[in-house]
C-alpha cells in the first residue's frame, strides 16, 4: 500500500494480505537450529540483522501453535523490497510453523537490510 492518506484500517488489511501472499516455507520447525529460513536465500521478506536466537523462534513457534496472538511484524520498504523494522523472530517462526502473522508495513524508508537471508545465523546469546 503506497497511499500516505490511508486509514489505520487499510494499513493493517494490507499487512494482512502481504503475509498472506508469501509461502508458507519451511514448515516444521527449525530444522536449522532456530529457523529453516535462516542461513538460506529466501527473500520474500528481508532482513535488517544478521542473527536470530533460536530459543526466542522456538518460543513463538509454541505461542502461534497453541492458537496465541503475537504482535504484528513491523516492515517497510525500500527499492520495491520489504524489510523488517521489528519482528525477525516471529517471522521465522511463522515460516517454519505455516502460521500467518501480520504484518503492519510503515511505508517508510529505512535501512537496506541482507539481500536474502544466507548471512543470518542462528545463535544463543550467552
Amino acid at each position: 500500500m503506497k497511499d500516505p492518506k490511508a486509514s489505520t484500517k487499510e494499513k493493517f488489511q494490507a499487512g494482512v494480505n502481504l503475509i498472506a501472499s508469501l509461502p508458507a516455507e519451511g514448515k516444521g520447525g527449525g530444522e536449522k537450529g532456530g529457523g529453516a529460513i535462516v542461513g538460506t536465500n529466501h527473500s520474500a521478506v528481508l532482513p535488517t540483522q544478521d542473527w536470530i536466537n533460536p530459543d526466542q523462534v522456538k518460543h513463538y513457534e509454541k505461542a502461534l501453535m497453541s492458537g496465541e496472538k503475537v504482535d504484528p511484524i513491523r516492515t517497510y520498504e525500500v527499492g520495491g523490497k520489504t524489510y523488517i523494522e521489528d519482528g525477525h523472530h516471529r517471522y521465522v517462526a511463522s515460516q517454519n510453523t505455516g502460521i500467518s502473522v501480520p504484518f503492519i508495513n510503515h511505508n517508510k524508508s529505512g535501512p537496506i537490510g541482507f539481500p536474502d537471508w544466507s548471512q543470518v545465523t542462528s545463535q544463543t546469546p550467552e
